[in-house]
């Protein structure tokens, strides 16, 4: 059966996904605030899926217009590791404050039911029960550097993983990170 990421490159327009290059380089780019993000030792068969160029899919009109389900993060990147498919949901934020660090993480845990939508979609056009796609889901969030406010609490340091209601996501600073830091321990 073929990957879940090979599903995306079917059911998704080309414009929105994005591969590492040659040398197992992925950027992940947030436009209105400028941040870049070089991911070196990326897998060839990874695919990023730009979730704002993706813009409004599988919107339901009747939803309360104050709830989070409007919220998504920037990336979904769908990878095998041993056989598995795996995704990671991306938010890039320049500098990371405490106010924005808790939207980023809303962010996050807000698009995981874009992600079960895409997975549905993909069971449908692979003809498979919802049992046989099984996906594990990571959340990371990429800051650039950390505010002040930040910087001088010790576990601000380094890459550390962070409870945030009904989500664990690591949080990393830096514009070149490796492929690595980003696996789940």
């Amino acid at each position: 059966m073929a990957s879940f990421a090979d599903c995306l490159r079917e059911i998704l327009e080309i414009d929105t996904l994005t591969s590492p290059d040659g040398d197992g380089v992925l950027i992940l780019e947030e436009k209105e605030s400028g941040q870049r993000a070089h991911l070196t030792g990326a897998p060839p068969d990874l695919v990023a899926v730009d979730l704002i160029k993706i813009g409004k899919i599988g919107q339901m009109s009747g939803l309360n217009k104050d709830g989070g389900w409007k919220k998504s993060c920037d990336y979904l990147l769908a990878f095998q590791e041993n056989g598995n498919d795996r995704a990671l949901l991306i938010e890039l934020k320049k500098t990371l404050r405490i106010e924005n660090k808790n939207r980023g993480m809303d962010q996050l845990r807000w698009t995981r039911p874009l992600l079960d939508y895409l997975r549905s979609v993909c069971e449908v056009q692979r003809l498979v029960d919802s049992d046989r796609l099984k996906v594990d889901v990571d959340y990371a969030l990429i800051s650039e550097q950390p505010h002040k406010s930040l910087a001088k609490n010790p576990v601000h340091k380094g890459a550390n993983r962070e409870p945030f209601k009904n989500i664990e996501a690591l949080i990393l600073f830096g514009k070149k990170l490796l492929w690595i830091e980003l696996l789940k321990d």
